[in-house]
């Protein structure tokens, strides 16, 4: 598995973005070339225009095609507390830190956020055990 930091990511490009991470098959060893696609996610410290989308998302693609040898790479955007996307961005061992204080931040945040809904959580993976309200 080839790491995204080490794929010379344009950081003054991506002034808006915390971070970015692989998740799904890729990181897993499911993942099958021929098949899978590379799933990458993108942190970024607000909610984006669309058109700035665009432009990370043309970015990215070109880029990590080229670096990871695939043609078929599929950009999430993030920029909230967002379950579960916000725990796979965390959890995510393949990664690029841009913004390092805001990372951490984010880590906090979500913390706070993932301990609030944690009695909901339980709730309803015991209602989901027992057939249902």
């Amino acid at each position: 598995m080839k790491l995204i930091k080490d794929s010379g990511i344009d950081i003054d490009m991506l002034y808006d973005v915390i971070a970015l991470c692989t998740f799904g098959s890729y990181n897993e060893s499911c993942w099958d070339k021929e098949r899978s696609d590379i799933d990458v996610m993108v942190l970024s410290n607000t909610e984006l225009e669309w058109t700035r989308e665009m432009e990370i998302e043309d970015y990215l693609t070109h880029h990590l095609s080229v670096y990871f040898n695939h043609e078929n790479i599929h950009i999430t955007f993030i920029n909230d507390f967002v379950y579960p996307f916000g725990e796979i961005m965390i959890s995510s061992p393949n990664k690029i830190i841009l913004q390092e204080e805001r990372y951490l931040d984010y880590i906090l945040g979500y913390s706070s956020f993932k301990r609030d809904r944690e009695y909901l959580e339980i709730m309803r993976d015991y209602h989901l055990k027992e057939g249902g309200f």
